[in-house]
């Protein structure tokens, strides 16, 4: 069977070497080649990759969110598509959730402000973190992982999700009439959530001033995810006391923009959960055996809801 593979990050060579292993009596193609295949590999192929690509049967991405396909203009209609389901990068994830959810709880900010004004504020302002409400958006594969982390470490974890789901430890809302109750009594926001048009600037206005005053933002998901100047105007009244922003809209960040030199957020470059290579091409591999065996696959896409 044959592969057509698109993947343009720094580290293709070693994501290839680990296909060719894991599939040895596949045919891969690396784009622009074309081969008729059965089989797409792809992160964030261009805008001409599907046209050479008529008998596709199922595409594969190389990452846990997919709008990076179901935003392509040559996405080719009734073909399955399976997305990577924590494949190594919930640990990571959750290694970036702790560190937001830490410095939220410890006023790190504050005293970053304080430090920046030449004041040495002895102001007793922690809380112990059985006493500091996590809140997160999207418990999926990788938010079960960061939830699980959390409890660990003693925060008191509520989560939520489209459809009604279960987890030890952690109190569970669903649908759009849970989420005031799920929002009143968060100290930190974590955004995990897939992007959807359901989704998209859902981290606004509304949402902000449905949190306890003084809550924490924190995204590792998708820029698009955020209202820009919603997030802007609360962190100016101080209905938030900050923000920590693995993902940006645009990305990368333009010279100038106000999230840059903002004082109250923290941007990192996408690093929350990087692509680990052989878990993911592993989750794939064993994909591609299941459809060829006729089985489920993992991680099937409902396009209708864009996850």
């Amino acid at each position: 069977m044959s592969i057509i593979f698109y993947y343009n990050n720094e580290d293709r060579d070693v994501v290839e070497s680990q296909l060719r292993a894991e599939l040895p009596e596949h045919q891969i193609a690396i784009w622009p080649q074309t081969n008729q295949s059965k089989y797409a590999i792809v992160w964030n192929p261009p805008e001409d990759f599907f046209d050479q690509q008529p008998d596709l049967q199922c595409i594969f991405s190389i990452a846990a969110g997919v709008d990076h396909l179901l935003d392509h203009p040559g996405l080719p209609a009734n073909v399955p598509i399976a997305r990577l389901e924590d494949a190594g990068m919930g640990e990571k994830i959750a290694e970036y959730v702790l560190y937001g959810v830490l410095h939220a709880q410890r006023s790190m900010t504050h005293y970053a402000l304080a430090q920046g004004a030449e004041h040495w504020d002895e102001t007793p302002r922690d809380r112990h973190a059985h006493k500091f409400t996590v809140g997160i958006l999207g418990i999926g594969a990788i938010g079960s992982v960061v939830a699980s982390r959390l409890l660990l470490n003693g925060y008191k974890v509520k989560g939520w999700s489209r459809r009604e789901k279960t987890l030890d430890g952690v109190d569970c809302y669903h649908g759009q009439e849970q989420i005031p109750a799920f929002l009143s009594q968060v100290d930190a926001l974590v955004c995990l959530l897939p992007l959807t048009p359901e989704t998209t600037r859902i981290l606004n206005r509304e949402i902000f001033n449905q949190l306890p005053k003084g809550a924490y933002l924190i995204n590792a998901a998708r820029g698009r995810h955020v209202h820009n100047e919603d997030l802007l105007a609360a962190l100016e009244v101080e209905q938030l006391s900050g923000a920590l922003l693995d993902v940006t809209e645009p990305e990368p960040l333009p010279a100038g923009h106000p999230f840059w030199h903002h004082p109250k957020i923290v941007v990192t470059p996408h690093v929350a959960g990087p692509t680990q290579a052989s878990e993911s091409i592993k989750q794939i591999a064993d994909n591609i055996k299941r459809f060829e065996a006729g089985e489920p696959l993992s991680g099937l896409v409902d396009i209708s809801r864009g996850y």
